[in-house]
């Protein structure tokens, strides 16, 4: 049923399922992959970062746990690990949107690494 609300675009009763089903099944690497995207969704970043981790402790090869992780690091500004964990989403996983947003997320670290680099010129001179 989450994915079907999910899928409709209903990503808080969606979450409300999968949360369901983490009662009994608290440790699915899947289950929780998929909540942490609804929970994502909904933009409760600290709920989706739990259920990424939550993921990827039970099985640390598993893909949209560390792609749903780039996303939420990204989103919180935390560009030294974003990449890294682009990359093993990548390295995992055959699903083509994480080879693009590991390039969209390697253009914005490279573009902010080159401001960076400009403001910390400009402030020099």
């Amino acid at each position: 049923m989450g994915n079907l609300d999910l899928q409709l675009g209903d990503a808080q009763r969606a979450l409300g399922m999968y949360e369901l089903a983490l009662r009994h099944e608290a440790s699915d690497p899947d289950l929780n992959a998929i909540a942490g995207f609804a929970a994502s969704e909904l933009g409760d970043s600290r709920r989706a970062l739990d259920h990424a981790h939550v993921a990827i402790r039970v099985n640390p090869h598993h893909p949209a746990a560390h792609n749903n992780l780039a996303v939420e690091l990204l989103k919180l500004g935390d560009f030294e690990r974003v990449a890294q964990q682009g990359r093993m989403a990548t390295e995992f996983g055959t699903d083509p949107n994480y080879a693009t947003n590991l390039e969209i997320i390697q253009t914005f670290c490279s573009e902010r690494e080159a401001h960076h680099h400009e403001d910390h010129t400009t402030s020099i001179n």
